[in-house]
Order: C-alpha cells, then sequence, then structure tokens
C-alpha cells in the first residue's frame, strides 16, 4: 500500500514523499511483527463463510498493536445513522488466570479472588464476562467507552472502564440490504 495525501501538490513535494514512505514502512513492520495478518486472515474467513466478521484493535506495549478476533455468534453489532457499525457487544468466557492477567484483582468477585490467592481448584475453571464498546454522547468524555464485568449471580462487576477517540473494532459485512446489521455472503448463496 501507499500513502498519500489529499493535496496533490503538497503529496509531490519530495521531503513530504520521504516522510510518507518512511511512515507506510512503519506500519508495515508494526502489523508484520504484531499478529494482524493472522487475525486478517480469521476475519476474512469469517467474513465469506458468514458475511460478518469482527476485530479488535488494542494499542498494545509489546507489539504496539494487538488484534482479537471475538468468535461469530458472542458478539452483537449495531450502527449509527450513517449504517456505521458503532457499537460492539458481547459475552464470553475468561480464565481466572487470564482475568489475573487483563484485570485489577480487586475488580474480580470474591470467587475469582479466592481462587487465585489461595490456588485451590483449577485456576483454568472458566468466567462469563460481558464486554461492550460504544458510543459516548456526554460531553467532555471520549467518544468511544470500553467497558468488562464480571456476570456472577449476586451482582455484575465492572472489571475495566476506559474510552478510547476511535472505534477499535472493525466489523466488515460482505453485503447488506437496507439497514441490516449483519451481512450475507457468498457461502450462504450457495448453501
Amino acid at each position: 500500500f501507499t500513502l498519500t495525501l489529499p493535496d496533490p501538490d503538497l503529496a509531490a513535494f519530495e521531503p513530504v514523499k520521504l516522510w510518507l514512505d518512511e511512515v507506510r514502512k512503519r506500519l508495515m513492520r508494526i502489523m508484520g511483527e504484531s499478529n494482524f495478518y493472522l487475525g486478517m486472515a480469521q476475519l476474512y474467513e469469517d467474513l465469506s463463510g458468514f458475511g460478518t466478521s469482527s476485530m479488535i484493535i488494542y494499542e498494545d506495549a509489546r507489539d504496539i498493536i494487538r488484534a482479537y478476533n471475538p468468535c461469530l455468534g458472542e458478539f452483537y453489532l449495531a450502527q449509527s445513522d450513517r449504517l456505521e457499525v458503532d457499537t460492539f457487544f458481547r459475552k464470553f468466557t475468561m480464565t481466572a488466570r487470564q482475568m489475573d492477567q487483563r484485570f485489577d484483582r480487586k475488580n474480580m468477585s470474591t470467587a475469582v479472588r479466592t481462587l487465585l490467592e489461595t490456588g485451590q481448584g483449577s485456576q483454568d475453571q472458566d468466567f462469563v464476562i460481558g464486554h461492550a464498546i460504544e458510543p459516548v454522547t456526554e460531553k467532555g468524555k471520549l467518544p468511544w467507552r470500553e467497558v468488562y464485568w464480571e456476570y456472577v449471580a449476586s451482582e455484575d462487576l465492572v472489571l475495566q472502564e476506559r474510552g478510547f477517540h476511535e472505534f477499535p473494532v472493525i466489523a466488515p459485512r460482505w453485503y447488506l440490504s437496507g439497514n441490516d446489521v449483519y451481512g450475507r455472503s457468498p457461502t450462504m448463496d450457495a448453501l
């Protein structure tokens, strides 16, 4: 891929061309050294088979970016009045060990904390997690907020909440009809 600018004269200016080329090289290195291409392969496989796919891309301390492909059937999408996906919800499982690596223990349920602190029982026990990324309409806040919470019988516990300047989810749909949220695919037509 190549980078350019809307202004063709500025894009043709030699120092700008060199800068754009350097940015392109850095982007290629970031994508190549992260799991971005593996995530894209999964995204395209799901897209061609099911008509809808998603990938969350986070900033990452080790790889600069890290891609996650939520499993089809565990996520829900909603779109804006412009028919662009701007809301992402899912319900999935994480082990106690994974939760410990990702979230602050003080936000976890007593069951998870006890399991982690006493070591009695398997740290690979699954717990149900809710996850939402949605637009924020309050002035002075970042445009999107993300919340992870733990489903427990007595209460929903917020594990993490943060905001984003940009929607971190890619949610392509193969083709849509009207205001459909979920797409159709060639595989569906073949079946």
